[in-house]
């Protein structure tokens, strides 16, 4: 699939889509706002998370074009959401129930058929 000029591969994206989707609603955003040129500090802070959310289930230059960024702002957007999180800006409670909230999209993503040679 090709993402912003990138292939990526389908599981990536199903992913990806999960973790931008689950925290565009926790937060009451469209995942257009989360992928778009929005600088509001609320939108880039739920990007960033949605960034830094990502991280264990994509390399960052499909991190980056999924949300229509480049490497660099994934890599800001991840060590902001560390630091706010080191600095209790964002509570743990909050971050479980963002996770639980990706954990449930990601059930909900259309699973990948894997055919097997017989």
């Amino acid at each position: 699939m090709i993402v912003n000029g990138r292939n990526i591969s389908r599981p990536s994206y199903n992913r990806l889509k999960s973790v931008f989707e689950a925290v565009s609603q926790y937060y009451g955003y469209d995942l257009d706002d989360l992928r778009g040129k929005h600088k509001t500090q609320g939108v880039a802070q739920a990007r960033h998370l949605a960034m830094y959310l990502s991280w264990p289930y994509a390399i960052k230059s499909d991190i980056a074009a999924f949300a229509h960024r480049n490497h660099a702002t994934v890599i800001h957007g991840i060590r902001n959401t560390e630091f706010r999180i080191e600095n209790k800006d964002i509570s743990q409670d909050e971050l479980d129930l963002i996770r639980e909230q990706v954990s449930q999209y990601m059930k909900k993503a259309t699973p990948i058929r894997i055919k097997t040679i017989k």
